[in-house]
This record gives C-alpha cells, structure tokens and sequence, in this order.
C-alpha cells in the first residue's frame, strides 16, 4: 500500500497562547493579553541562595535591571528629556521580602531554577500569568539552562501517514547562558506590558534556527531557538505596545469592558460547525474554570488538526477552530 505521507507540527502551549501551524498563520502579533492601567512598578524578587551558583541574587537582578532598562530607553528613543514610558524597578532583597508590601507591585518577578510541575518542564523557559482584571502580572523565569531534542511520533489514517515532530526541551544542572536570560526577562516583561507571540511563517522560523537571520521581535513564538545567540527588543515590538496604548506611555490607556469568557462566536465560526457536524465532531466549548486552564488546549484542538491534514475541513474552518482555541486559553 503507498501511503501519503503529511508532516503536522506539533501545536505548543504556553501559559496564555498557542501556535498554529504555519500555513494558517501570517506574520504578526497574536491579540494582546493584558493592558496595564499605568506607568508600572516592577518588582524583582531575590531568589534563595543556591550553593551551585554563588551570587545568583546578584545576577538575576543585574539581568532584569538591564531588561528593564533596555524596555524603557527603546519605548522613550526620541523623546529626549522628557520621555513618557515610565516604569520603576523595586529589588527585593532577601532580609526584606517578609515585611514587603507587594501590593504596590503591578509586576512581580520570581526565579525558579526551573518549573515544579514535570509537564511544564518539557517548555517553558519563563511564564508570565496576566490578570487582565487587575491590570497586574506575575512572572516566572528560570534560570536553569536548557538543551533541545526532537522527539517523532506517527500514525496512519486510512492511506495517509502522518509524522508528528515535537521539540522537547531539557534543563539541565548549569546556570542559564546570558543570551538565554536576556531574552526570557525580555520576553516575559513583552508579556507582562501585553504583547502576545509574533508568529512567523515555517519558512523565516527555520532560517532564524538556523542563524541565517535575526529575530523579527523579542515576542518570538519559539522562546528559545537553536541557532541564535542573542536576542533584541526590535522596533516591530515597540510600534506594537504603541498600538496597544497610544504614543502617549502607559497612562494614556483607559480601561474598557472585558469581553465575555464563555460561549464566544466569531463572524464566519458558522461554517466550521457545519464542517465539524459532518465529521461527526461535537461542537467545540471553552473548558471550565480551573487552575490549570491557561496550560490546557481544548480536548478537540488535536482532531482539528488531524482533519485539516487529510484535507476534511477547509484552510478556513481550522483556522477560526484555533483562533476560537486560543481565545479559550486567554480568557480562562
């Protein structure tokens, strides 16, 4: 029997977003996540002393400063003495951190050496948790370095094979390189201001791997990829935090009504129910409120894909299944 063979990348999720495969993504920033309701206050946390790495305080801190930094001086360029992106770094050493009053933090960081839950050791570098009604975020970054593998999984579908490639990331017992934490602060702080991924087709992925390009944004889907070493918050993400908030800095954002969590249409969603109807796939819902929510893609994402792949539902139907995906994951 010859079989049709299908490559389906691997759909990853972090703690708020996920990526689509390539053909049905554009180059471009997936909807914001969090609009902060001022110019705000940034709060670094000194991790515990570790005996296998002297002074760690002191360079997870210095890091951030410089992310912090680096932030300010890109969204003020121009602006000479009277820049408008205002934010203000706190350090937290470790004999304050019991008496702290961290409600006047709007952003708070953590270091982990890297992340309790076994699953979430497999991708995730850092992690940024929006409260969207708050206005405030909380960030984790772990400062265990991280080695890449491919793991390749395949099965059969009438006469079509379909291979599975699934990146799968390993910390290992070194402190993180500098290009690695640069990027992860830069990143999660992109998050924490409200910049979703940028999603680049496979093509432009494959040759920044590769080193045959730089990165287009510091919001790069991959949050760590294998063949660059270094990592730069561009002009593609400052002109993004201006269309979130105006030119004006972070104060000149007025907060509007929250969109509904639950039941959520969009205008051409009708035509993917009739596809789904026929492949006797149940209409797709939005999990329930829980913990684990934001790591969780709906069940049914995984079937999209499989038919999409065989060429049973349109270009257009999956796409409007994964955007509705990703808008569950946001909002719960």
């Amino acid at each position: 029997m010859v079989f049709q063979k299908v490559i389906i990348f691997l759909i990853i999720v972090s703690a708020f977003s996920i990526y689509v495969p390539s053909s049905l993504a554009t180059d471009g920033f997936e909807p914001p996540i969090l609009k902060l309701l001022h110019s705000p206050t940034i709060c670094a946390i000194e991790p515990p002393s570790d005996s296998n790495f002297t002074k760690l305080g002191d360079k997870m801190l210095s890091e951030t400063e410089y992310a912090v930094l680096d932030w300010k001086a890109k969204l003020n360029q121009g602006q000479g003495r009277h820049p408008t992106w205002n934010m203000t770094l706190v350090k937290i050493p470790l004999d304050q951190q019991s008496g702290f009053n961290y409600s006047k933090c709007d952003i708070t960081i953590n270091y982990e050496p890297k992340p309790k839950d076994p699953n979430l050791q497999l991708r995730e570098v850092g992690v940024t948790y929006p409260n969207a009604t708050s206005g405030k975020a909380k960030i984790t970054v772990y400062y265990l370095g991280v080695n890449w593998d491919v793991k390749y999984s395949s099965w059969n579908s009438g006469n079509i094979h379909y291979t599975q490639y699934t990146p799968v990331m390993q910390f290992t017992g070194f402190l993180a390189s500098d290009p690695q934490l640069q990027e992860t602060i830069r990143h999660e702080l992109g998050h924490s201001f409200g910049l979703g991924h940028y999603i680049v087709n496979e093509g432009v992925l494959y040759d920044i791997n590769m080193g045959k390009r730089d990165p287009p944004s510091i919001m790069l889907q991959s949050e760590m990829t294998y063949g660059v070493n270094h990592y730069d918050i561009t002009t593609v993400d400052i002109n993004e935090i201006k269309q979130i908030y105006g030119s004006g800095g972070f104060e000149t954002y007025k907060p509007v009504q929250n969109l509904p969590t639950q039941n959520i249409k969009m205008p051409s969603y009708d035509s993917l129910l009739v596809e789904l109807k026929n492949k006797n796939l149940s209409t797709p819902t939005c999990p329930s409120n829980s913990v684990n929510s934001k790591l969780v893609l709906p069940q049914w994402t995984s079937k999209i894909i499989k038919f999409w792949a065989a060429g049973s539902i349109t270009d257009e139907g999956a796409s409007n299944a994964l955007m509705y995906a990703r808008q569950c994951v946001a909002n719960n």
